[in-house]
């Protein structure tokens, strides 16, 4: 879930290889529609999304998927807010900008089923 298509497309090729599937969302309406079908492992979401924050949607995800993965690429550097996503609600973070190499590193940490 992100909004600018370039970041959505090296995601893609990020994750080439270790998901299955990918599903992409350029707005929080479209991630919506897309989870009420799709059960991923796997979310990789920005922090901002247009105009709006993902952590409500991904709030709402963690209580239907308690078992997916969720990672936050971020901007922000407020401790506090990374805090509150990993302790509360279960969610990684991954500080931006981010490159392949951080992303695999952090999904290697603990292999998807």
């Amino acid at each position: 879930l992100d909004d600018d298509p370039a970041t959505c497309n090296t995601h893609r090729r990020y994750l080439s290889g270790w998901v299955e599937e990918i599903a992409v969302a350029y707005t929080i309406d479209q991630a919506a529609s897309i989870l009420r079908t799709y059960r991923p492992d796997l979310i990789v979401s920005d922090l901002s999304v247009g105009e709006s924050s993902s952590l409500p949607i991904l709030s709402q995800t963690r209580e239907a998927l308690p078992d997916a993965r969720i990672v936050v690429v971020t901007g922000s550097d407020k401790e506090s807010l990374r805090a509150e996503m990993s302790e509360g609600l279960g969610i990684e973070t991954l500080q931006k900008p981010i490159e392949r190499t951080d992303l695999l590193e952090l999904l290697s940490e603990s292999s998807l089923d």
